[in-house]
């Protein structure tokens, strides 16, 4: 199984990113970014409110602390 998980520097998307290290998971690091105007509309598909972390597992989205 590959994660993907779509982050931002300065956002609270670490703490996910270590988790993900420590339990040896594959894994794909995708940067947004957040302060981009317009904003990136496959994301925005993914994550209507454009905020960060999400993560997709198996094509469905965990989004913020549910990452």
């Amino acid at each position: 199984m590959t994660y993907q998980l779509y982050y931002a520097p300065g956002t609270c998307s670490l703490a996910v990113h270590v988790l993900l290290r420590e339990v040896g998971a594959n894994f794909e690091l995708i940067k947004e970014d957040i302060k981009a105007n317009p904003r990136n509309s496959e994301y925005l598909k993914l994550n209507p409110r454009g905020s960060v972390p999400i993560l997709v597992v198996d094509g469905k989205v965990l989004r913020e602390g549910a990452a």
